[in-house]
């Protein structure tokens, strides 16, 4: 159940819905529940214990729900990392900074031919004037200035803008012909 990765507004309330229900609500009400049965048993009772270890089991599975979520919704980012699951495997060389529903900025080595099949369905212009777009390395504390854009000259490019349930997000596609590199920006508009 990836949210990130819906294709529908209507997949994505269902799917941030159903996290929400289950991780946030059912859990930790069922827990307490368990609890207060849990006190109303006499110790000498059997059931007793088997509640006890099905509440101990309930609170670390619980508690790993909510780590796993916190985990996934952390931004992550990556240089120069061969491959990535979220691209095609003819993506090489990604560097990336991903912030759910927030941004994603990602470069990677790909072959013009390759790129423009990969894009087909978005409006690629021919660079007539120098493009600068941001890089990966721009949401990064730690990097130098000169890594935060990049500026291309000859290659192909596509701006434009894409709404998902989390808001409006500004997108720039650019391909540097000469180095043969991908630049990729998303980012939500505030």
């Amino acid at each position: 159940m990836d949210i990130i990765e819906a294709k529908t507004i209507w997949g994505r309330w269902v799917k941030m819905l159903l996290l929400c229900l289950v991780g946030f609500l059912f859990a930790p009400l069922l827990l307490l529940l368990g609890y207060r049965r849990l006190r109303s048993i006499p110790e000498e009772d059997p059931n007793h214990r088997f509640l006890k270890y099905v509440l101990i089991y309930g609170m670390v599975l619980t508690l790993g729900l909510f780590g796993f979520l916190i985990w996934r919704f952390m931004p992550k980012d990556g240089e120069n990392v061969q491959q990535v699951a979220w691209l095609p495997d003819l993506a090489k060389n990604v560097s990336y900074y991903r912030y759910p529903f927030h941004c994603e900025i990602y470069e990677y080595d790909i072959s013009e031919s390759h790129f423009k099949a990969m894009y087909a369905q978005e409006k690629l212009e021919e660079i007539k004037e120098p493009v600068t777009i941001r890089r990966y390395a721009a949401r990064m504390d730690r990097a130098p200035e000169e890594m935060r854009t990049v500026t291309v000259k000859n290659g192909l490019c596509c701006f434009g803008k894409e709404e998902y349930i989390s808001g409006v997000y500004s997108k720039e596609i650019v391909f540097d012909r000469d180095n043969g590199r991908v630049y990729f920006c998303s980012e939500r508009e505030e």
